[in-house]
C-alpha cells in the first residue's frame, strides 16, 4: 500500500494530538520527525523483507535509551505507548475519513452534470 498525503496528515495529527506541548528536553522538533519518520517506516515499509526482519534496531531493544544530541540537545528514542496509542488512533481515523469518501464511476459522473 502506497503512503497518501492524505494519511501521511492523519498520522501527523495524531502524532501532534499525543503531545502537544513543545519540550526542549524531550518533546522537540527532532522528536517530532523522528517520531514521524519510524511510524512511516513501521506502517509502510514491507515487513517481510528478510533482511529487516532478522535485524533488531536499538529503538526495539533500548527503547528508552537516548539516541545522541544536537547542540547539546538529547535526541530521546521512541516511547513504545505512544507508538501503539498513535497506529491505533490513526488507523481508526484513516477508516473514518476514508469511509465518508464516495467514488463515482466517471460514466456517472458525466450522466449527472
Amino acid at each position: 500500500m502506497d503512503l497518501s498525503l492524505f494519511e501521511l496528515g492523519i498520522l501527523i495529527n495524531d502524532i501532534h494530538d499525543e503531545r502537544p506541548n513543545y519540550s526542549l528536553l524531550k518533546y522537540q522538533c527532532y522528536w517530532f520527525i523522528y517520531t514521524v519518520i519510524s511510524l512511516v517506516e513501521m506502517l509502510w515499509i514491507d515487513k517481510l523483507n528478510e533482511k529487516k526482519a532478522n535485524h533488531l534496531s536499538p529503538k526495539e531493544y533500548l527503547p528508552q535509551q537516548q539516541l545522541g544530541t544536537w547542540r547539546n540537545l538529547p535526541i530521546i528514542a521512541l516511547d513504545l505507548q505512544l507508538v501503539q496509542r498513535v497506529v491505533s488512533k490513526y488507523q481508526a481515523k484513516r477508516e473514518e475519513e476514508f469511509s465518508l469518501v464516495n467514488v463515482l464511476p466517471i460514466s456517472i459522473y458525466l450522466y449527472l452534470t
